[in-house]
C-alpha cells in the first residue's frame, strides 16, 4: 500500500489532462465549490478585464448578479457600459490589483480617509481613481467628490446585502501617490499628469499582495459574516510592462505571484475558493486556441470553455463543455469586437502608445485609417486579421457623429467632442496618417450612417412632416440636413488626397422586434447615404448589397446587452467577412490605380 494506489483519475496527468484533452471536452472534477452557489446566491463581480466576461455570464444565465449602481434604463446600453455602468457590480471600472480593491473597500466601508485627488483636462475634472467614468468627466470638482461618494454608498450597501464576492486578479504592477494611495492606471496615460516627484511605481509582493486581499475579506466579513469569495486569477498577459524586463518575463512573474496567494488562500481560509480560469485558458494543454491572433484578447469560445467548467463545479450541468479542438479553433475572428460588449480595459490604451513607434520601425507604410463609430473599431481588428495595417477606429459613439459632436480644424481635420479619450485616439490616428510616407492612402469611415440612431430620427422627421412613408427624394433631404458638417468633413478628407472608403452599418436589426418596423427604413437610408457619397467621390461598400439572400446566421452577434440581443453590431464572423470585402476593394482600386 502506498497514498497514490486509491487517488481518482484527476489525480494523474495521464488521465486528468492528457486523455481529455485529445477528447476534446474539458476536464472532469476541475474544480469543485467549496460551497453553495445556486441561482438564489447573491454575487458581486469585480477585477480586472476578464472579470468582465465572468459578469456577463453570471447575468445572462439566471443568476443573482449584483448591481450596486445600476444606470438609467433610457440611455442606450453602450452609452451606459461607456459610462462604467452594467460592468462590474461596482461602478469603480476595472480593478487590477488587490491593493486598489482594499482601497476602494476600505473607503466603502470608512475604515480610511477618502481620496479626493482628481485630474483637470481642458476644463473637465474626472476622478483620478477612475479616471474614464464618466467618459466626459465632470462640470466642478464638487460633482467628482459627490459621484464618487455615491459610489462608495453603493458599493457599502452591497457588501451587506451580498453572499458571494468573486475577484479577479490581473497584476502585480500598479501605480501610488507618495502619500499611499493607489491609482487604477499611471497618471499621463489616460487622463492626468505624470510626476515622478509625486508618483511612484510598484510591482507588489506576494506578501504584499497576500496582506491586501486578507486586509479586503477581513474588512467585508466584519460587516457581513455570511460573506464567502472565490478568487480566480486572469489568463490575460499584460499589455505593457514598467520593469526593466521582457514583457513575457513580467507577464510570467504577475499571474505567478498572483496565482500563488489565490491558492494559499483558498488553502488556508475555510471562506475563500479558487477557480482556475487561468489554467483552463493560458496553461499549454489547451494550445493557447482560446487566445486571439494578438495572444491576448480571449475569443467568446474560450469564456464558454471555462464557465461550463465553473456550472459543473458548482452541480449545474445545462450547457455542454466545447472543445478546444472545435470549429472555433479554426475560424478567423477578429481582435477587437465593438465596443458596446468588448471587455472595457483601460491598461490597452497602454498599447496606444507604442503605435506611433511601430509605425516609425515599419517605414510609416501605414496607408489604411479608419474613422467612425464601434463598427470601425471592430472593422479595424478585421483587416488586421486580413492582413491590412491600419491605424484608427472609433473615434466617437455613433449618438455623438449623429449630434455633430466634432468641431472643424484646419490642421488636424475636426476635433472630437466625445471625451478625451476620443481626443487622445484620433490625435494619434491623424498623426500616422499625416507621417505615412505610402502614396494612396484610404481612409474608411461610416460616418453619417449610424442607422441605429438616425434612422428613429428619420421616422420622428417623417411624422413631424405629415408623411406616412418616405421616397428617395424624403430620404436625400433628410440625410443633406442633418449630415451637413459630415459631408464637410468628407469633402475636408477628399480635399487632402484621401480616397474615402463608406462603409453600410450590419443588417442585423431584424432580431430587435421594436425596430423591425423600420427595416425598410434602414435599407432606403443607406441606399440613400452611399449613393450620395458615391456622387461625392467616395467608394461604398453595401453589406446588404453584398448579401442580396439576406446575410448568414453566423453574422448575427450572440451578444447580450442587459437582457436583449445586440441587435446594433454583427458577430465576429460578420466583421472579418466585412474585412474580406474592404480588402477586396483596396486591391480593385490599387490595381486601377497601377
Amino acid at each position: 500500500m502506498n497514498p497514490y494506489q486509491d487517488l481518482p483519475p484527476e489525480s494523474y496527468w495521464r488521465t486528468g489532462v492528457q486523455i481529455p484533452a485529445h477528447d476534446g471536452h474539458g476536464f472532469p472534477n476541475l474544480w469543485r465549490s467549496k460551497f453553495p452557489i445556486d441561482s438564489a446566491t447573491k454575487i458581486i463581480t469585480v477585477g480586472s478585464c476578464f472579470a468582465q466576461h465572468i459578469s456577463k455570464w453570471i447575468k445572462g444565465n439566471g443568476f443573482s448578479w449584483v448591481d450596486s449602481e445600476p444606470g438609467d434604463a433610457a440611455i442606450p446600453m453602450q452609452d451606459q457600459e461607456a459610462d462604467g455602468y452594467g460592468i462590474f457590480s461596482f461602478r469603480t471600472g476595472n480593478i487590477y490589483t488587490p491593493a486598489l480593491l482594499k482601497q476602494w473597500i476600505f473607503q466603502a466601508l470608512r475604515l480610511e480617509k477618502e481620496v479626493d485627488e482628481f485630474f483637470v483636462s481642458e476644463g473637465r475634472y474626472f476622478d483620478a481613481l477612475r479616471p474614464l467614468i464618466p467618459v466626459n468627466g465632470y462640470d466642478l470638482p464638487a460633482e467628482v467628490q459627490a459621484a464618487r461618494q455615491n459610489t462608495l454608498d453603493c458599493i457599502r450597501k452591497a457588501i451587506h446585502e451580498s453572499d458571494l464576492f468573486i475577484f479577479t486578479l490581473g497584476l502585480t504592477e500598479g501605480w501610488k501617490n507618495k502619500q499611499g494611495y493607489v491609482y487604477p492606471l499611471c497618471p499621463g496615460t489616460v487622463k492626468g499628469e505624470f510626476k515622478s516627484a509625486e508618483h511612484q511605481f510598484v510591482n507588489y509582493s506576494y506578501q504584499q499582495i497576500l496582506d491586501d486581499l486578507n486586509g479586503a475579506m477581513d474588512a467585508i466579513i466584519k460587516v457581513n459574516p455570511r460573506m464567502r469569495f472565490l478568487l480566480t486569477v486572469s489568463p490575460v498577459p499584460l499589455t505593457a510592462t514598467a520593469e526593466k524586463q521582457h514583457i513575457l518575463g513580467a507577464t510570467t512573474y504577475s499571474k505567478s505571484v498572483l496565482r500563488a496567494v489565490a491558492g494559499f488562500l483558498a488553502h488556508t481560509r475555510q471562506d475563500v475558493d479558487y477557480f482556475p480560469s487561468y489554467e483552463l485558458i493560458a496553461q499549454f494543454p489547451t494550445h493557447g486556441k482560446f487566445y486571439e491572433s494578438n495572444l491576448r484578447s480571449v475569443k467568446k469560445e474560450g469564456v464558454d470553455f471555462v464557465m461550463a467548467h465553473f456550472e459543473r463545479g458548482i452541480g449545474i450541468y445545462k450547457n455542454a463543455i466545447p472543445s478546444p479542438e472545435s470549429k472555433y479553433s479554426k475560424k478567423k475572428i477578429s481582435t477587437k469586437t465593438a465596443s458596446s460588449v468588448e471587455e472595457y480595459c483601460e491598461d490597452i490604451l497602454l498599447e496606444e502608445w507604442n503605435q506611433s513607434t511601430n509605425d516609425v520601425a515599419n517605414g510609416n507604410t501605414v496607408n489604411v485609417f479608419l474613422v467612425g463609430d464601434s463598427h470601425l473599431d471592430a472593422t479595424s481588428g478585421a483587416l488586421t486579421q486580413c492582413g491590412v495595417s491600419n491605424r484608427g477606429g472609433m473615434i466617437m459613439r455613433s449618438h455623438t457623429w449623429a449630434g455633430g459632436g466634432f468641431a472643424f480644424d484646419d490642421e488636424e481635420f475636426f476635433v472630437p467632442l466625445d471625451g478625451s479619450m476620443a481626443r487622445k485616439k484620433w490625435l494619434q490616428t491623424v498623426s500616422a496618417l499625416n507621417h505615412s510616407k505610402a502614396g494612396t492612402k484610404y481612409l474608411i469611415t461610416n460616418i453619417g450612417l449610424h442607422t441605429n440612431v438616425n434612422v428613429p430620427r428619420l421616422y420622428k422627421w417623417a411624422e413631424e412632416n405629415q408623411l406616412s412613408t418616405v421616397n428617395p427624394e424624403d430620404v436625400t433631404t433628410f440625410f443633406r440636413l442633418i449630415n451637413q458638417n459630415n459631408l464637410k468633413l468628407m469633402q475636408a478628407f477628399m480635399a487632402r488626397g484621401l480616397q474615402c472608403i463608406v462603409v453600410s452599418d450590419p443588417p442585423t436589426q431584424s432580431i430587435n422586434a421594436g425596430f423591425a418596423p423600420l427595416i425598410a427604413w434602414v435599407a432606403l437610408y443607406e441606399q440613400v447615404a452611399l449613393q450620395i457619397y458615391r456622387e461625392l467621390g467616395c467608394e461604398v461598400v453595401n453589406v446588404r448589397e453584398a448579401y442580396p439572400q439576406g446575410i448568414p446566421a453566423a453574422f448575427y452577434s450572440q451578444q447580450m446587452l442587459g437582457d436583449v440581443r445586440d441587435w446594433v453590431h454583427g458577430s465576429p464572423d460578420y466583421y472579418f467577412a466585412l474585412g474580406q470585402l474592404l480588402t477586396q476593394k483596396i486591391s480593385q482600386l490599387n490595381n486601377r490605380g497601377a
